[in-house]
């Protein structure tokens, strides 16, 4: 009795109890087993969170970026809807573009991977145009253009911060057909002093020199506001106004009038030369083509007249017979 637990005394759960001093199937040592924290267990490391998947879509390749710039084009370039729209019926309406001509095989775009691929094409593609210009700027002769396209590769990595070089060709070739993206050889500022050329002439060295020599043989005429000039600095001389005469003025009307009318009849003469030769040239071509004509029908005539119906039908016989009557009578009908 003295080796009987103080709970099994107490009846405590329903242990059986071994009076020979045995204890075995007590409920409170099993939950004291199951409930006993594992340290191990605990300690074991935490698995790593799943990482969410990836939203970026894929790269672009160039033909969907020479797609997105022809859309572009055909939407900013729209005479009638290229204006006075808001960003997103514009950028809506590229995309539409975009997926009517597109291959079936190609990812999906959205409204704003096509506005952020745009406007990385736009971005670098101006970058390097203004590398191309500032090579052109420097007018090195000797240098053919595919080298000074090189030396503009070297410039844009010199100046990009990460020194990456200009991967997209294919879309400079595109956007470089609009005059956004165009660029000019030779310096501007130095056509401008030498000669009276417009700004966005790309003319070479050779045109250059011809242009100069022949603006220099021929001088501009003065004009309208020249003329004001003039008529100013002779009123504050001589502090009258300058007034033109009435025959003066009808002599200068009479004589543009005259010089009208001169301009006129000498195109209308000319409209009638031009016209009189043509006439000429239709009808030599008309006499051309009877004499031909002619020649093919006394062939025919010829070939008909002198056939051998020895083999013939008495049916064939008959129609050749007749066919060459007909020759006859026409013949003798004409010479008569």
């Amino acid at each position: 009795m003295d080796d009987i637990g103080f709970l099994d005394i107490m009846n405590v759960g329903s242990g059986e109890v071994n009076w020979e001093g045995t204890q075995y199937c007590s409920p409170i040592s099993e939950q004291e087993t199951v409930s006993t924290p594992d340290v191990f267990a605990s300690a074991k490391p935490k698995s790593k969170p799943t990482r969410a998947p990836s939203t970026k879509g894929k790269n672009w390749s160039s033909d969907e970026d020479k797609l997105l710039i022809k859309a572009w084009a055909n939407t900013s370039l729209d005479a009638v809807t290229g204006t006075d729209q808001n960003s997103s019926c514009y950028w809506n309406r590229i995309l539409a573009y975009y997926n009517m001509h597109k291959e079936p095989s190609w990812p999906e775009r959205n409204v704003n991977a096509v506005n952020c691929r745009y406007t990385t094409i736009s971005t670098l593609t101006s970058k390097f145009c203004g590398c191309v210009q500032q090579i052109l700027n420097k007018n090195e002769s000797g240098r053919t253009l595919d080298e000074k396209q090189r030396d503009a590769h070297r410039l844009y990595m010199e100046l990009d911060p990460k020194k990456k070089p200009f991967t997209l060709m294919h879309c400079y070739t595109e956007l470089e057909k609009y005059p956004k993206w165009q660029t000019r050889s030779g310096s501007q500022k130095k056509q401008k002093k030498t000669s009276d050329a417009s700004p966005g002439s790309t003319s070479n060295d050779e045109e250059f020199g011809v242009c100069t020599d022949d603006l220099e043989k021929e001088k501009r005429p003065p004009g309208a506001k020249y003329e004001k000039e003039r008529r100013g600095k002779a009123r504050a001389s001589d502090g009258s106004a300058v007034k033109l005469s009435l025959e003066s003025v009808w002599a200068q009307k009479i004589e543009k009038d005259d010089l009208k009318e001169a301009a006129k009849n000498a195109r209308y003469a000319l409209a009638f030369e031009l016209q009189k030769k043509q006439i000429a040239l239709q009808e030599r071509e008309d006499a051309r083509q009877e004499r031909k004509d002619a020649r093919k029908q006394f062939e025919l005539e010829e070939k008909i007249m002198f056939m051998d119906t020895s083999g013939m039908s008495v049916a064939q016989k008959q129609f050749y017979k007749d066919k060459q009557d007909e020759i006859i009578a026409r013949r003798q009908h004409t010479s008569g």
